[in-house]
């Protein structure tokens, strides 16, 4: 596919390339008379072949050059900025779970600390609940409550419905803009129902093939994923732990639970292997990584 690849890069001369070859970054120490001779993409290829080991490290150097960024790595997600910047009464916003991820319990913490537990709401949908998280939503949507539905993708068809009551809030609270309202509610439903400006709405589900498009357009979506790497991964963890909590105690609590930051993250890279060395699947998740910090904590207090 590229015949004229080796002579350009001359490797038949031994001598110019057994330093590179041995190097930890090879990609980083390309031969200069060589480096000017060939393209970057073709660098990569140059490494695909010879060092095989090097082969993500070398397309992401690539990358990272041809669209002149810094990292390719998606930013750690921060569900307060997310809440406080990017989100309002009428732009739900959908979390796309993977396995080994809960956002609830980041979601639960967060609304302790901004609106407080019994302004927080948490709903499993299934069988049976539609009902209920109908009324869950009309009575956040007056008091400027938070909602959370938990797995919709259990309960397709009555998303139509969920659709609905999102259009309405929509239609409320930009009437009431319109209109420069500024008092304790944004606007009304139809049906006389308020809009508090504090009302808030997640949902969560994994992905489903027949998932509603109506609703995914209406949503602000978020991809709720372990970060790439354990450096992001590590990021994340003190991300969900407040500066309080990390500060409080000990130094030895301290250095047990970055102990436990650090196994978390190993095993979660480590899933991406299953099941070479493992001798079934486990979704070490962010629940897993609490249950552990609460041991931490009973262990260093008692």
């Amino acid at each position: 596919a590229l015949p004229d690849l080796d002579s350009s890069a001359q490797l038949s001369d031994a001598e110019l390339w057994a330093q590179w070859s041995s190097h930890a970054q090879c990609e980083t120490q390309f031969p200069s008379r060589i480096a000017a001779r060939i393209s970057a993409f073709r660098c990569v290829l140059l490494v695909q072949a010879l060092r095989p080991d090097r082969t993500l490290s070398a397309p992401h150097r690539f990358v990272t050059e041809a669209l002149q960024v810094r990292s390719i790595e998606p930013a750690s997600l921060n569900l307060k900025n997310l809440v406080s910047e990017e989100t309002g009464p009428a732009v739900p916003v959908l979390l796309i779970t993977t396995p080994g991820t809960d956002p609830t319990r980041d979601l639960e913490e967060l609304a302790t600390r901004v609106v407080g537990p019994a302004r927080y709401r948490q709903i499993a949908m299934g069988q049976g609940q539609a009902g209920a998280a109908t009324a869950a939503i009309e009575q956040a949507m007056a008091r400027g409550e938070w909602v959370c539905l938990k797995n919709l993708h259990l309960v397709t068809p009555w998303l139509p419905e969920l659709e609905k009551r999102i259009s309405q809030a929509a239609s409320a609270t930009g009437g009431a803009e319109a209109a420069g309202e500024a008092d304790a509610t944004v606007g009304q439903m139809q049906g006389g129902t308020p809009v508090h400006p504090d009302f808030r709405l997640f949902l969560t589900t994994e992905p489903h093939d027949h998932f509603s498009t109506i609703l995914l357009q209406q949503c602000l979506k978020i991809t709720y994923e372990a970060p790439p790497g354990i450096k992001k991964n590590l990021q994340r963890s003190y991300e969900t732990w407040s500066d309080e909590f990390i500060a409080s105690g000990s130094p030895l609590r301290a250095r047990m639970l970055f102990v436990v930051a650090w196994l978390h993250a190993i095993l979660q890279e480590r899933r991406t292997y299953i099941p070479q060395a493992w001798t079934k699947f486990y979704e070490f998740g962010s629940s897993d990584l609490r249950s552990a910090a609460d041991i931490v904590e009973a262990r260093v207090a008692s």
